[in-house]
């Protein structure tokens, strides 16, 4: 009985897997970033333009809902409004999310995305200067970020994708440690790209 709901299972997953759709390719995209705070808008400028880019991969099981998963090196910052000065800061960002795939219109095919991604900082500095009230000694950027992520697009000749999305960061990114300045970051990106 064991033999036969064993063969059973393997059968049923071999089935599931050739059924399965996986595909790699790479993405990129611009960021808009936009940020959210209290007392912020005496010092910082709330819009910074910046690239992403990095290898993703799709994998749709039965039917039209899927999963999308991508490991990408973003570029995001702050702009000041007192120096004008740009600090940028690079990460490393871990975005999954469910993918909704819609029926083809022609030689498009729409759809739309939805998940949590997390990001780890690699590179860019943790403190800045020339900021009003004396805070620059206790600004700091953030090392972890975590958000949700909402987006769509439409699909073109099966290879090319393009889409905008919007990342609604639920970490701070930013913070003062008399915790009188706290700043999350959320993001418009537009993006591109290509699968195999």
């Amino acid at each position: 009985m064991k033999k036969i709901l064993t063969t059973f299972l393997f059968l049923c997953l071999f089935t599931l897997a050739c059924q399965a759709q996986f595909r790699y390719g790479i993405k990129g995209g611009a960021n808009f970033s936009n940020y959210t705070g209290d007392n912020i808008g005496d010092f910082m400028d709330k819009n910074m333009t910046l690239f992403f880019i990095g290898p993703s991969a799709e994998f749709f099981l039965i039917g039209p809902l899927g999963l999308e998963a991508s490991l990408l090196y973003v570029q995001r910052g702050i702009k000041l409004k007192a120096d004008d000065k740009k600090y940028k800061r690079s990460y490393i960002e871990l975005p999954v999310n469910l993918k909704y795939r819609f029926a083809s219109i022609g030689l498009a095919r729409p759809y739309l995305v939805a998940g949590p991604y997390i990001d780890f900082k690699i590179s860019g500095k943790d403190k800045f200067g020339d900021i009003k009230d004396n805070v620059d000694t206790q600004w700091k950027a953030k090392s972890f970020g975590a958000g949700i992520n909402i987006g769509g697009g439409v699909e073109l000749l099966r290879i090319l994708q393009v889409g905008v999305n919007y990342g609604l960061g639920l970490t701070e990114n930013y913070k003062a440690s008399d915790g009188k300045y706290a700043v999350k970051e959320n993001i418009l990106s537009v993006t591109a790209g290509v699968y195999f």
